[in-house]
């Protein structure tokens, strides 16, 4: 990852610390962590592949 999208990272991540992110920072912040830690990894290694199954609750 380029440094200025890690300075950007933590710039951010100091933000929802303190609790003055705003909405699309909060979900810039989210794309960027995800960018940093699958950086340097292949399809392969990845271990989270959003789903797109619907899963139903059932009481029991």
């Amino acid at each position: 990852m380029e440094q200025p999208k890690v300075d950007r990272l933590n710039d951010l991540f100091e933000k929802v610390l303190a609790n003055s992110a705003n909405s699309i920072e909060k979900h810039e912040l989210g794309r960027l962590y995800k960018e940093f830690i699958d950086d340097g990894r292949d399809n392969k290694q990845r271990k989270y592949e959003p789903s797109s199954k619907k899963y139903t609750a059932f009481n029991q």
